[in-house]
Order: structure tokens, then C-alpha cells, then sequence
């Protein structure tokens, strides 16, 4: 929630939904907790108790910062991970073999917390390296990692590419908005929007300078390898229908394009602000 003042419209919107259905919630033994610039507050609010310290959440532990979370929920099972690897590796097993153990047996337990919370660099990198180490028994490769993880009609043996597969599986939260328009978790992402759509945002292929402005670790993750693996235009009419808005390749002077005005009437693509001949229109000429 946004801030105390949500608090209590939810409390109150409980009150009218016992009053309604004779359900009751027990406020009595439900609490809160301060996330963020406020996580070092410790008092009560509209008779909530605050957590102190971490807590879990349909099997996601919560700490006081994003880097907190990863950490609790990334370690242990991590630690599970190499728990699993130094069993297996006790074993005589094939090449293909391993890659089937690391499919069904390895990877399953990073899936859940990779698809809800944003995954650092470096952690990627050591699963990467502890999973590719277990395949080659800890000696060096012998195949290399952009053949090894091809299918096998095109000289691979399917091994998984922990990259694009973790990124695969942050960017479903991009395809799940598409399909749910109505969702309520969707309504939340879209309000820490500058005042656009979702999918005017998403169409405007965002990177790390175009979102200067605050929105959750895995939604941005998830929007940003979204645009790495975007097709670039290669038309004229597929560039003069690109985002003017948010756009990372144009960098627009924003007394000159001022966007909120521009985007209500309607101005959101490049064709809107060329002539004929491809010259940029006059900018001095607000829209109407």
C-alpha cells in the first residue's frame, strides 16, 4: 500500500464487505509491516502491529529492502542447489543424462522465486557456473556453450541457456498483462507509469535511462529484457510509427515536446511531429 491513509480505506472497505456478506476479517491478529524508506518505523497503526523483521508470504521470504529479499530467498536454495549437485555428482551419469537431471531435478527449485523477484547478475552467473560445472564433472568443457544449448536437429543437446531462460521467465509477467487487462496487479504497475499506458510503454522499448522514475525490481527487470530482445525497425514506416514517448533512441527537449499535453490529444508516434518530405514539423506549434 502507498502510504497509511490506504490502510485505513481498506480497513473500512472490510467493514462494508462483513457488513454485506456477514464475513468478518480478524484485524485482531492481522499485521502489517514498513517496506522501504519507512522499515525502521515500529509503530502501531489503526490498532496494527507491525512485523519486526523478515516474514513469508506464499513462500517468499520479505525483507526490509529489494537486495534483503534476494538474498534470504536466494541463498538457501542456492545452498539446496549444491546440496542436489554434490549428490548427483556421486553418480556414473551421461552427458544427457546430467542435462536431464538439471531440466527436472536442479532447475525446479530456482523457478518460483526467479518468476516473482528480480535476480542480480551475479547470481545468475554463479548458477550458471554451478550447473555447467556439474555437467562437465568440474573439468573443462569440452563443448561449447552456444552449441551445447541448441536443440539437438541443430548439433546441441538442449542444455538450458540460464540467461535467456531466467529472462524468459521474468518477461511472462509482460505477456500476463497483455492478456489480463482487467487484472488488479496490472492496475498497480500501471500506476507508477508516468501517465501512459502499459502497452504504450512496452511499444516504446524502455531501457535503464528511459525509466528514471521508480517502479518494482521485477516488473522492470521484466521491461527490460523485453526491449533487449525487441526487433529493431528497418523500415521508414515502421520507424515513423515508433514511440515519440519514452523512447530511448530520441532524446526530446521536453519544453519544446511537452509530452502529457501531446500524448492526451493523441500525439504518440513519430509521424506526427515529420512532414512529407521526412523534416521535422514545427515544434513551436503546441497541438490543439
Amino acid at each position: 500500500m502507498k502510504d497509511s491513509d490506504s490502510v485505513k480505506e481498506i480497513i473500512a472497505t472490510l467493514s462494508d464487505f462483513r457488513k454485506c456478506s456477514g464475513l468478518k476479517a480478524n484485524i485482531e491478529k492481522t499485521h502489517f509491516k514498513y517496506l522501504g524508506s519507512l522499515s525502521d518505523i515500529k509503530t502501531e497503526l489503526y490498532n496494527l502491529s507491525p512485523i519486526k523483521g523478515p516474514f513469508t508470504y506464499l513462500g517468499i521470504t520479505i525483507g526490509d529492502s529489494d537486495a534483503e529479499t534476494q538474498i534470504l530467498n536466494m541463498t538457501p536454495r542456492i545452498n539446496k542447489l549444491k546440496d542436489l549437485i554434490n549428490i548427483w555428482s556421486q553418480r556414473s551419469v551421461s552427458l544427457k543424462g546430467k542435462i536431464t537431471i538439471i531440466n527436472s531435478v536442479l532447475l525446479p527449485q530456482l523457478i518460483y522465486p526467479i518468476t516473482v523477484l528480480s535476480t542480480s547478475s551475479d547470481t545468475t552467473k554463479l548458477i550458471n557456473d554451478l550447473l555447467f560445472k556439474f555437467l562437465w564433472s568440474g573439468k573443462p568443457p569440452k563443448i561449447a556453450k552456444d552449441i551445447i544449448t541448441n536443440k539437438i536437429e541443430q548439433g546441441g543437446l538442449k542444455m538450458p541457456n540460464i540467461l535467456a531462460k531466467f529472462k524468459s521467465l521474468g518477461m511472462t509477467w509482460v505477456i500476463r498483462a497483455f492478456k489480463n487487462p482487467n487484472a488488479g496487479w496490472r492496475h498497480i504497475l500501471e500506476s507508477y507509469l508516468p501517465g501512459i499506458s502499459l502497452e504504450y510503454f512496452i511499444r516504446s522499448k524502455p531501457n535503464e535511462n528511459s525509466m528514471k522514475f521508480y517502479i518494482p525490481p521485477i516488473y522492470k527487470q521484466a521491461l527490460l529484457d523485453w526491449h533487449d530482445i525487441h526487433q529493431e525497425p528497418y523500415t521508414v514506416s515502421c520507424i515513423l510509427h515508433e514511440n515519440l514517448w519514452y523512447n530511448p533512441k530520441l532524446n526530446l527537449n521536453s519544453d519544446l515536446f511537452p509530452m502529457k499535453i501531446w500524448y492526451r490529444k493523441g500525439i504518440k508516434e513519430i509521424l506526427y511531429i515529420v512532414d512529407e518530405n521526412l523534416n521535422f514539423s514545427d515544434t513551436d506549434q503546441n497541438p490543439q
